[in-house]
């Protein structure tokens, strides 16, 4: 890691971070406030400490985004493990518990149809990550084979040895990704 005390304009003249008051970088060592001693330049051995294992420390410190992790991953693996988990078939309706209220036959209770409210959520669940990860896949993927035909056509749009047609059609087809029809008022806004 290359030394930033001077060339980093996020440095302040004592050698801290702006805004991080656990990270020292004064020469000489001494920890500083409450600087975090693993992260301090010491005359012995020293540890060097990289930016995943550094954000890593930050986020298990951090317990309310530790709790939403937690919160998160429960929650997918209930909508994954939905036929495991699930008390009843989310489209089968019981006819003697329309409209029931949460009870121990039925966590949640029941719908207009009789269908159990916690097995339709868990499995409606199971559409939500479906819905929300393939399109996240696929633009990953895309994203990926784009990028490698671009850096093999011939380099970034900045290099002098661009590849004109491999830039003009990534771009287009950026733009029909990520266009949209235009509303009626946008319609009638191009017509005065």
């Amino acid at each position: 890691m290359r030394d930033q005390r001077t060339t980093d304009p996020g440095l302040t003249p004592g050698g801290t971070l702006q805004g991080d008051t656990n990270l020292d970088l004064t020469p000489g060592g001494a920890p500083q406030g409450d600087a975090d001693p693993d992260l301090t330049e010491t005359t012995g051995p020293t540890r060097t400490v990289g930016l995943t294992a550094l954000a890593w420390r930050r986020f298990r410190q951090h317990r309310p985004a530790v709790a939403g992790i937690v919160v998160l991953l429960v929650l997918t693996a209930a909508t994954v493990l939905a036929p495991l988990i699930a008390p009843y078939d989310p489209n089968h309706g019981d006819f003697a518990a329309f409209n029931a209220a949460p009870s121990g036959a039925h966590l949640l209770g029941t719908d207009f149809g009789g269908r159990d409210v916690l097995s339709r959520a868990l499995y409606g669940g199971r559409i939500s990550l479906l819905i929300g990860g393939a399109p996240m896949l696929s633009a990953v993927l895309l994203g990926t084979l784009l990028g490698a035909l671009a850096g093999y056509a011939g380099g970034g749009s900045t290099s002098s040895s661009c590849a004109p047609r491999m830039s003009c059609s990534r771009s287009r087809f950026t733009c029909c990704c990520s266009s949209s029809p235009p509303s009626s008022r946008e319609r009638e806004g191009h017509r005065t």
